[in-house]
């Protein structure tokens, strides 16, 4: 029983440490959420990817 709740407890402190992670500026990015509220998700054409970036950095093409 010991383990199970040592267990519990490592894996709730894993998905919310990293539900908190927001990504800075120049930072990888897949989707605008993955960055911090004030950055964008700027993804080359072409690609999967791309980099967080303020709005008016952004030349997606």
């Amino acid at each position: 029983m010991r383990i199970r709740s040592l267990f519990a407890l490592c894996l709730f402190v894993a998905v919310t440490s990293l539900a908190a992670c927001e990504q800075s500026e120049g930072d990888r990015c897949e989707t605008n959420t993955d960055c911090a509220s004030d950055l964008m998700c700027c993804i080359p054409a072409g690609t999967l990817e791309g980099t967080c970036q303020y709005e008016e950095n952004c030349q997606n093409e």
